[in-house]
């Protein structure tokens, strides 16, 4: 009966580990497995880890270039009642982000409006790592829609919040990100220029390295779409698959 249940766990965990290494192909091949697994036992542990296993399916179909699928898997989930609230909020999150990377910032404002805990709640549930997270994406998404009175008050009720964390745990590249995203919105008209482009290329030591989190890649390319003036969704693909090819090599 154990035996089960550790099995999903563990193809779980590589599929989650291809991911974050950008093998999507294979991290859904592991999830193909998983799946099997789930409906042992006349589906024992499915609900389990149906949760996870939509999520990490959806990721994967996202930074594959087909993120209508993604969003087609979460997007039923989000009123879903569930025991595992920390892959719920992760679903909600990532749904977020969807839209946001699709330029659909109406869908993504509604839905961020149903995180209406404190931060502190947040912290209980998921973690420090996923309350800076959404903080980051609220903060880009109030620019997007043009809420800049709420904008400076978010960033600094975040630098007030997590700067000494962040430094605690040497990144520093968090608040320096901020700082390139408060002078966009305040001269937003300046990001093109070669002056600035250069400052941040030369300020991200980060950017060439081939293991670079998928999610902090995903926040940059906000940024670099930006200062090229082109669609996010593709900059985002862009960036994934050229770490990929230096991956190969």
């Amino acid at each position: 009966e154990k035996s089960v249940y550790y099995h999903i766990q563990i193809l779980y965990l590589i599929a989650n580990t291809l991911f974050r290494n950008k093998k999507f192909e294979t991290s859904q091949n592991y999830l193909a497995l998983m799946h099997d697994e789930m409906l042992n036992k006349n589906k024992k542990y499915y609900n389990t880890f149906k949760l996870k296993h939509h999520l990490l399916q959806a990721l994967n179909l996202n930074y594959s270039n087909k993120q209508h699928n993604a969003i087609a898997i979460l997007q039923p989930l989000i009123n879903l009642k569930h025991e595992d609230i920390e892959t719920l909020l992760d679903i909600r999150l990532s749904l977020i982000v969807f839209y946001f990377q699709q330029n659909d910032f109406k869908k993504a404002h509604q839905l961020f409006s149903k995180f209406y805990h404190t931060d502190a709640w947040y912290l209980e549930k998921t973690g420090k790592e996923w309350v800076i997270k959404k903080n980051l994406i609220e903060i880009l998404l109030r620019i997007e829609l043009g809420h800049i009175d709420l904008v400076e008050s978010r960033l600094l009720s975040f630098k007030r919040s997590y700067s000494k964390y962040l430094k605690s745990i040497h990144q520093e590249r968090v608040l320096m990100y901020l700082n390139f995203v408060e002078r966009y919105y305040k001269n937003p008209e300046k990001v093109t220029s070669e002056a600035f482009k250069n400052t941040v290329e030369n300020s991200f030591e980060w950017l060439g390295k081939d293991k670079e989190d998928l999610f902090v890649m995903s926040f940059y390319a906000w940024l670099k779409s930006k200062m090229e003036k082109q669609n996010l969704y593709n900059i985002t693909l862009n960036l994934v698959m050229d770490s990929k090819k230096r991956d190969i090599k």
